[in-house]
């Protein structure tokens, strides 16, 4: 039981740890670009076209995480 747990654990932080590096260099840059703190005040939460690029960004984080690991071992 404590195996599998372990497991899941490590396949949860594997895709977490470049999300979560993603989505702060988004929140950097559009802070900078938007001369804002406050996300939903962005365009790029506010409009439909904003979200889709959003999501896409999403996906390709999420789409090269293998890549992402190939690069540290």
């Amino acid at each position: 039981m404590g195996n599998k747990f372990l497991s899941v654990l490590e396949v949860i932080k594997l895709f977490l740890i470049p999300f979560v590096i993603m989505n702060l260099v988004v929140y950097l840059f559009g802070a900078l670009i938007a001369f804002n703190l406050n996300p939903m005040d962005w365009l790029l939460i506010k409009t439909i076209f904003g979200r889709v690029c959003l999501s896409v960004i999403e996906l390709g984080v999420l789409a090269n995480v293998p890549k992402f690991w190939d690069e540290f071992n």
